[in-house]
């Protein structure tokens, strides 16, 4: 199981059904640590062979997708 995740809630259904939930209040903001938590993910997905599907939802409804600049 994946441990140390703050912004992502990972559910393993069945060895080859994984349930992935952003959380990062208050609109679920794509930052560096979100960006990390992912990266961890995507290489454990790479490793076990068994999965099959990952669905990828959020806690917090995403209504449109913000670009923030400086």
């Amino acid at each position: 199981m994946l441990k140390n995740h703050k912004r992502l809630k990972i559910e393993k259904t069945t060895p080859g059904y994984w349930k992935v939930t952003l959380n990062n209040p208050p609109i679920n903001l794509y930052d560096p640590e979100m960006f990390a938590e992912l990266r961890v993910l995507m290489d454990q997905i790479e490793k076990i062979r068994t999965s099959k599907v990952v669905v990828l939802t959020a806690l917090i409804p995403i209504t449109s997708f913000l670009t923030m600049t400086s």
